[in-house]
């Protein structure tokens, strides 16, 4: 028993942890919202946005304590996605590290590793990556200057919250949902919506 089940398992003994609370990350919670409830509060079709939907490290695992979706290969994103009429592209790169850890100490790993899933969601043919951890999203969004610094032809891809590609779809706009605040635009996304409207 290592020492985190054994203080764990303390815990549960002493009555210091509720099990009743569920914890959801953020596409379990749209999961329960219920699909039916996206499809019919949906008010523009996101068809012709190729997005690559990235998990991470961390959101699927380990199993034994998430108990959600695939470890290796999660779909659960994907069929959300679908739900605004945006494509998932299918690529390699979906559950590798951003380097999260080093985010403060060695922001070199962390820009590598950002590099190299940008570049495959890319290759991939992905206009956007879609994620549902805030520090995936800050590794991602932030670190591509650091990224342009290094090479200068890196071109720049959006990184959004799930929750705001269904924004997107649910009609609200680019204020609404804090695009504007991103360290990479979303402008080329946006034509790409905004071209859908008309």
């Amino acid at each position: 028993m290592t020492r985190n089940s054994a203080a764990l398992s303390r815990l549960k003994t002493e009555g210091e942890i509720d099990e009743s609370v569920s914890i959801l990350n953020i596409i379990e919670l749209f999961e329960r919202i219920g699909k039916e409830k996206i499809l019919e509060n949906k008010k523009t079709d996101l068809k012709g946005i190729k997005a690559a939907c990235y998990y991470g490290c961390l959101l699927v695992r380990p199993f034994s304590i998430t108990r959600f979706d695939d470890a290796e290969q999660p779909e659960s994103m994907e069929a959300l996605i679908a739900l605004t009429g945006a494509e998932a592209v299918k690529w390699n790169f979906k559950v590798e590290c951003c380097g999260g850890a080093h985010s403060i100490a060695h922001k070199e790993i962390v820009v590598d590793l950002s590099k190299k899933i940008i570049d495959n969601a890319r290759l991939h043919g992905a206009d956007v990556i879609v994620v549902a951890c805030p520090m995936c999203h800050s590794n991602l969004d932030m670190r591509q200057k650091a990224i342009k610094k290094i090479n200068p032809y890196h071109e720049e891809m959006p990184i959004l919250y799930l929750s705001e590609l269904i924004g997107l779809s649910l009609g609200l706009d680019e204020k609404e949902l804090g695009l504007n605040l991103h360290f990479i635009p979303c402008g080329s996304l946006m034509d790409k919506v905004v071209s859908r409207e008309q």
